[in-house]
């Protein structure tokens, strides 16, 4: 598929800073604001036994010479899933030849060329659309996640407002976020791309076609790992709603809780394990790989470098252990319940023999 290099970028190109930072939408007429950088370039790490994979400090990727530019590569988890036929058809209209969808129709891929005259002192403004020299790429996975190659952090923020009308299930608080970069070298074509700390260095001798390939093969196990990173987090919030409770039950020797808040809380739990493992596309390998055998081997790399297979293995020994934990909880209240039941039926014993003496009195006054 081919796409015309005099294609209108994505932001207008804008030399001189305003006086108050705005970035225009990417619907026109709608404005937003830029966050503060360092508020968003910071990658989020932790072990991966508590949340997030193990940290990893930044070094250069050894390559034959030294890589004259580096793009940013971003993923975003902002939702539960994506209106993906609306999506398609909105960037349809406004990029016809740069907007695609690929294999199983679970993901959506616009295509951004450089245009000329955009090279040089825009490296300096940070608000400028389209980076790579290459052109930038952006791909929407259906499970709610969006990568994002060789554009600005003011674009990737004017897209993601933009990227708000096809939401369904906006993520509570602040979206999952997972940050690399990336560059071309002239290594051998057969190795296609390179995975190291924090940094993906692609063959400059690719095709466009194939460097598109290349990307997705990446951006999907970048988005898988994003997406675990949301459950983990969802995981989290369970966690702190309801670590009180097992200290109270040990503190006091009872639990304050009712069973329909229980039962709001098993429910919960069973949504996030029945997603986890009912979404194929955000664990399996996904289908698109099996017309695409070349390039499976860099999703397993760059799975295996976010440390994928062991937080599932993770997530999954927390999900049982909160389960665990709600068993002793129904237990304890099914055992409050028949407690209580027995109570009622001594006190109804009581009171039935109590109106029996009562009666066995009144009959002999009467007699």
């Amino acid at each position: 598929m081919s796409w015309k290099e005099e294609q209108s970028p994505l932001l207008s190109i804008n030399l001189s800073p305003p006086k108050n930072i705005k970035i225009a939408s990417f619907e026109q007429g709608r404005r937003t604001g830029a966050p503060q950088i360092s508020d968003t370039i910071a990658s989020r790490r932790a072990a991966y036994g508590g949340k997030k994979r193990l940290e990893r400090l930044r070094a250069p990727v050894e390559t034959g010479q030294e890589m004259p530019w580096t793009g940013r590569l971003s993923v975003y988890c902002t939702c539960n899933t994506y209106s993906l036929r609306d999506l398609f058809g909105n960037l349809l209209n406004k990029y016809p030849e740069g907007a695609r969808r690929f294999g199983t129709r679970d993901v959506v891929h616009l295509r951004l060329p450089r245009i000329d005259g955009q090279d040089g002192e825009d490296d300096a403004v940070w608000w400028v659309g389209i980076e790579d020299p290459r052109g930038s790429d952006v791909f929407f996975f259906s499970y709610g996640v969006v990568v994002l190659w060789g554009l600005s952090e003011g674009a990737e923020w004017q897209l993601l407002d933009w990227l708000k009308n096809f939401e369904n299930g906006r993520l509570e608080g602040e979206a999952e976020k997972e940050f690399l970069v990336y560059s071309y070298d002239q290594f051998s074509e057969e190795e296609l791309a390179k995975v190291l700390e924090d940094q993906v260095c692609l063959s400059s001798l690719l095709s466009d076609e194939t460097l598109v390939r290349v990307k997705l093969a990446l951006s999907h196990g970048a988005a898988q790992s994003t997406k675990l990173g949301a459950f983990e987090t969802a995981i989290d919030n369970v966690i702190d709603r309801t670590q009180a409770l097992p200290a109270q039950m040990a503190n006091q020797g009872k639990l304050n809780i009712s069973q329909r808040e229980l039962l709001k809380l098993s429910g919960e739990l069973y949504m996030y394990k029945a997603y986890i493992h009912l979404q194929s596309d955000v664990l399996d390998i996904p289908d698109w790989f099996w017309d695409n055998e070349d390039v499976e081997p860099l999703y397993g790399k760059m799975a295996r470098y976010l440390d994928i297979k062991p937080r599932v293995n993770v997530l999954n020994t927390r999900l049982e252990t909160i389960n665990s934990m709600y068993d002793l909880f129904r237990t304890e209240l099914h055992v409050r319940t028949d407690q209580r039941l027995e109570w009622i039926i001594i006190w109804l014993i009581v009171i039935e023999v109590v109106l029996q003496v009562f009666g066995m009195f009144i009959g002999v006054t009467t007699i």
